[in-house]
């Protein structure tokens, strides 16, 4: 199974992707107040195929960081939301 190791400030962590899934993430930054995706022209959008999608989830998280954000979460996102992974931002 392919290993992805996502970048945070306290360690990395490694996860086993699902099967078929790899190429597909996304990752994306969300409100969590809101439920809304932050989108390329600097607002949040209701849905996720119109989000900035970030190449890290370390990207997500100093953008947020860079910008004052709280209240939002890193979300990769897979095809089947069944599998997508929050981490919410300190």
């Amino acid at each position: 199974m392919p290993q992805i190791t996502l970048a945070s400030p306290q360690k990395n962590i490694r996860l086993c992707a699902p099967m078929g899934y790899p190429d597909g993430m996304k990752v994306l930054v969300k409100s969590i107040r809101t439920g809304l995706f932050l989108d390329g022209a600097g607002g949040w959008t209701a849905k996720s195929k119109d989000a900035t999608e970030f190449a890290t989830t370390g990207a997500a998280y100093d953008y947020c960081h860079q910008h004052r954000f709280c209240g939002t979460a890193t979300i990769i996102r897979f095809h089947n939301p069944r599998h997508d992974i929050e981490f919410r931002h300190p």
